[in-house]
């Protein structure tokens, strides 16, 4: 198939400890989106950084342009693939 790329064959940032327990601070009903993002990142910011190196792993392959969602989608699956299902991180 013409322009397929194996996900095993693109530079996997295996080093990053993704596939740790997500942490869920807590969040008071009063928290803004922004309150809430950077209650998340301070408690998970490996989930970033993976995110980061996914889109540079896609930059590398000559994409210019890739949708956040599509790649936060592939990070949850990837979660739930290699962790037991009460290791965090949520269902929905």
């Amino acid at each position: 198939m013409q322009g397929y790329v194996n996900a095993h064959s693109v530079d996997a940032p295996a080093q990053l400890p993704l596939f740790s327990a997500v942490v869920e601070p807590e969040y008071r009903r009063e928290m803004t989106i922004q309150e809430r993002f950077a209650a998340f990142h301070a408690a998970n910011p490996h989930v970033a950084a993976h995110l980061a190196e996914m889109a540079l792993a896609l930059r590398r392959q000559g994409r210019t342009r890739y949708g956040i969602k599509a790649l936060v989608e592939v990070l949850r699956f990837q979660y739930a693939v290699h962790t037991a299902p009460d290791a965090g991180g949520g269902e929905g």
